[in-house]
């Protein structure tokens, strides 16, 4: 599966999307899941989780939806989303009724009507089931978006049965949000978001998403953005990695010199100076510049790093 993170302050926000997809039976680590949105009336981010297949052809096709407001571009969305679905769930039906006709001819000829109507009718029923549990395409999308003239942030949750505007300040779907969500209920109590700066969004919203690493199908270098009033920015990846493994050495405990005031003041150094030291923040972590820049290193890589010092 996969994970997805929003999170904001009402004004900004920090959303992230994992990389790994899995895709006829084989998993990779070059999905590409947050998708920028910008236009004149907003501008956000379009994160997803579920099939690939769904989630691509979703993104290819967007570009072209309306952007004369937000709720023509939500519903664009879903009209395309129940439309591929709709067509799927067509052509999968109609090759289920060819297969039980087939098998129908081998059936003795006075008991084949009733064979045909039986078998289609557990078909249904199978189908059905399956569809009220949504195992057919368990796919959502979560936009988080800044109107300009309003100037704050709105986040939406979309599925093939509509859109809905969430009011939570964290929001995460995937097999990975449980884990996320456990961080974020553990880490924000009593906090005011409203009074958070942008660098501590960042703190909480990669800290969680290292922490759902630990189910399976999540991982990959994530895709880090920024949604505000200024715009939307997507973090390169040498700021991106950075702050993941920053925050993976940082959740490990490995090093006495990441305090939290020091791991925060770190990830705000990488989030906005135009040449942040990363020798001296490689330091701090017991590594090197190009080690922490070049490559994610997974959270658990970073716990066992942690747990070798101290156990040996």
């Amino acid at each position: 599966m996969t994970v997805g993170i929003s999170l904001t302050n009402g004004r900004e926000a920090i959303v992230i999307a994992d990389s790994r997809q899995s895709m006829q039976g084989r998993e990779s680590d070059t999905g590409d899941k947050l998708l920028e949105v910008i236009c004149d009336v907003f501008t956000g981010t379009l994160i997803t989780a579920g099939d690939a297949n769904i989630a691509n052809g979703l993104f290819r096709e967007s570009r072209s939806f309306p952007h004369d407001t937000i709720d023509t571009y939500l519903t664009a969305i879903g009209s395309w989303l129940k439309n591929f679905v709709d067509d799927v769930d067509k052509r999968h039906l109609t090759s289920v009724r060819e297969d039980v006709m087939k098998k129908a001819l081998l059936v003795d000829e006075s008991i084949r009507a009733q064979y045909v109507d039986s078998t289609l009718r557990t078909a249904l029923q199978e189908y059905d089931e399956r569809r009220k549990r949504n195992i057919l395409y368990n796919t959502s999308f979560v936009f988080c978006v800044v109107e300009k003239e309003t100037e704050q942030v709105k986040q939406y949750l979309i599925e093939y049965s509509g859109h809905t505007e969430l009011f939570y300040p964290s929001f995460t779907i995937g097999s990975g949000g449980d884990a996320a969500n456990l961080y974020f209920a553990t880490k924000l109590q009593c906090v005011d978001m409203a009074t958070l700066p942008v660098v501590d969004l960042l703190f909480f919203a990669i800290n969680a998403y290292n922490k759902a690493t630990v189910n399976q199908g999540v991982g990959g270098t994530p895709k880090i953005a920024v949604v505000s009033k200024k715009g939307t920015r997507v973090l390169d990846p040498k700021r991106t990695v950075a702050v993941a493994n920053l925050s993976g050495a940082y959740l490990a405990g490995g090093s006495r010199q990441l305090t939290v005031g020091n791991t925060r003041n770190a990830m705000g150094k990488i989030l906005e100076e135009e040449s942040p030291r990363y020798d001296v923040i490689a330091r701090q972590m017991g590594s090197d510049p190009k080690t922490i820049t070049g490559i994610y290193i997974p959270f658990s890589s970073w716990q066992e790093q942690a747990n070798r010092k101290f156990f040996r």
